[in-house]
């Protein structure tokens, strides 16, 4: 389907008029009526009647007149941004990631893009969850990854799952707990507990409370801190054990995971991509692409 036959269409539509119609479109008659034959054979429905006077649409004429107008746009669009990525337009790509577990995974993705489009300046943030949503309304980054704690909701943010990731307790390395074969996790009463301030991860706390709660005691907070960074180096440095998404644990920081006691607490955090609905930068599209090879692979 032509696009100069969907707006030959249009044109006669609002025109009412084939002598009126083919002239705007700087064609003639025979032209402008070869056109909209062409549309109603691939269509495989009649469009248009000639009734006293004027023009009339046909029920499929109704359709494809209401429809068509989106064909246009996103044909409009798809041009659009070929043409910033082929023009150096835009070589610009702001992404924010929801801490470093997060961001090295998709390290390479980044690597990748800068080799297929040399000239591309690609900005990386990191942020806490509560900064993501600003991020994004006000344009200061185009693309977050992220924990969905309530992105894939808000209306004005299409989302894309990226992967599933667990809950783990933390501790230092060799810890007493972590060697036990059958393990007493209401043994974690004399333990002391690091979390992420509240208006940071909300879940982070509420995961702690309730696994303590579970096994008959209340956690003893000893510090609230408000990056992910703070609380390895701490259950590092033996200040503490704590709770976190698996691809939180980076592999750099000498810590042991456990595994939670039960479904409920090990229930999956879904990781995403989020950016704003009207933001039209190619290279949201190209980094989405490039991840969904990598995990095919």
């Amino acid at each position: 389907m032509k696009p100069q036959d969907i707006i030959a269409f249009r044109t006669l539509v609002k025109l009412q008029n084939f002598s009126r119609a083919a002239e705007e479109l700087f064609m003639s008659q025979p032209t402008l009526s070869k056109k909209i034959q062409n549309l109603e054979e691939e269509l495989g429905a009649i469009l248009l009647v000639r009734g006293k006077g004027k023009l009339k649409l046909t029920s499929a004429g109704v359709v494809f007149y209401e429809q068509s107008r989106e064909i246009l746009e996103v044909e409009q669009k798809i041009i659009s941004s070929v043409k910033n990525v082929s023009e150096d337009k835009r070589q610009s790509f702001s992404i924010g990631f929801m801490g470093q577990g997060i961001a090295r995974l998709y390290t390479d993705v980044l690597n990748k893009i800068k080799e297929q489009y040399p000239n591309v300046k690609i900005e990386v943030t990191l942020l806490n969850y509560s900064e993501i949503s600003p991020a994004l309304d006000k344009g200061m980054i185009d693309l977050a990854v992220v924990a969905d704690l309530g992105f894939s909701t808000m209306k004005s943010f299409k989302c894309e799952c990226f992967f599933k990731s667990e809950n783990v307790l933390l501790f230092p390395e060799c810890h007493p707990f972590v060697l036990e074969k059958k393990k007493d996790f209401s043994s974690l009463a004399c333990e002391k507990f690091i979390v992420l301030e509240e208006s940071i991860s909300p879940r982070g706390l509420e995961t702690i409370q309730t696994l303590c709660r579970d096994c008959g005691f209340t956690p003893n907070i000893v510090k609230q801190v408000n990056h992910i960074e703070d609380i390895l180096f701490y259950v590092e440095a033996g200040q503490g054990i704590s709770i976190l998404p698996q691809f939180d644990c980076t592999s750099t920081y000498r810590i042991s995971t456990v595994e939670l006691p039960s479904k409920e607490l090990r229930a999956p955090i879904h990781v995403i991509s989020a950016y704003d609905r009207k933001n039209t930068n190619p290279f949201i599209s190209i980094f989405r692409k490039l991840v969904a090879e990598k995990n095919v692979l």
